[in-house]
């Protein structure tokens, strides 16, 4: 979905086949997708965006007179992108002592930094405070949560989040573990089950908890499998006994992490953000 914004992003670096991408600058999830499907063991591996990079992006925004930005990045458990924005900023404060820079870890990746990202630049339009759009941000990322299913380790292995033993037996088992991004940014396996139909059931079952008789805006990740999401868009009608679920695909970025063969389904549970109404 196109959304007009004023965004600027901050992009980060895929290699596929050595061949360096700006995720969603010159690579979308189709584009890939693509090249998983012509070419299975396509090498890959990400990379966030350099100290030059964000050095050229804050001079260019003390160049445009702005005074006070936030920049909010992914999960600094999942991403060095928070660490590195951090330090330049600090770098570049004598440089640029007339801009404040906030660098907001939004504990969690794609969806929920989007939606924070255009909540904050509607804030901005309203000429809330930089504390208001913080405590709202923060109060966002605290009633949010994320659970996904993974179908095949591959990727995961290849990345480096799981071992290769690990990986091997768990495929050879055909045990599906089921994740979450917990509140401090951080994933971490809760349940290990036996086939994917139960793995997406059991997700279920934990987000039904916790939304259960709440106000909630429930949603669905999409990594490219789109019989699985399809699957699991109807299995999240018949057990939560909903009419409609928001699918939104993840970035390239986490597609070359985890691999096309995942499905997440998130929550924001009393906090919602306003930007909803774009999607």
């Amino acid at each position: 979905m196109d959304i007009r914004h004023s965004v600027r992003s901050i992009h980060q670096h895929l290699l596929i086949n050595n061949v360096d991408f700006l995720d969603g600058h010159n690579i979308d999830i189709k584009r890939l997708q693509n090249i998983i499907t012509a070419s299975p063991n396509t090498t890959m591996s990400t990379a966030p965006a350099s100290e030059d990079e964000i050095r050229q992006l804050f001079a260019q925004l003390a160049e445009d007179n702005y005074d006070e930005v936030i920049i909010i990045t992914h999960s600094q458990h999942l991403s060095k992108s928070f660490h590195i924005i951090s330090q330049v900023r600090d770098d570049m404060a004598v440089i640029h002592p007339a801009m404040t820079v906030h660098v907001l870890d939004c504990q969690q990746i794609n969806f929920t930094q989007a939606l924070m990202t255009l909540d904050a630049q509607r804030l901005f339009i309203q000429n809330e405070s930089i504390n208001t759009i913080i405590d709202h941000l923060n109060a966002l990322n605290q009633s949010h949560r994320c659970f996904f299913v993974v179908e095949d380790l591959t990727y995961l292995t290849r990345s480096g989040r799981l071992k290769t033993t690990a990986s091997f037996f768990a495929n050879l088992l055909d045990i599906k573990p089921m994740l979450e991004i917990q509140q401090d940014g951080k994933i971490e396996a809760i349940k290990k089950v036996r086939k994917i139909e139960k793995a997406i059931d059991l997700m279920i079952d934990y987000l039904g908890k916790e939304i259960k008789n709440k106000h909630a805006y429930p949603y669905l990740l999409d990594a490219g499998n789109h019989e699985l999401v399809a699957y699991t868009a109807q299995r999240v009608k018949d057990k939560l006994g909903l009419n409609e679920v928001i699918v939104q695909p993840v970035t390239p970025v986490s597609v070359a992490t985890h691999g096309p063969n995942t499905v997440g389904l998130g929550a924001f549970i009393h906090n919602i953000p306003m930007s909803i109404d774009l999607f």
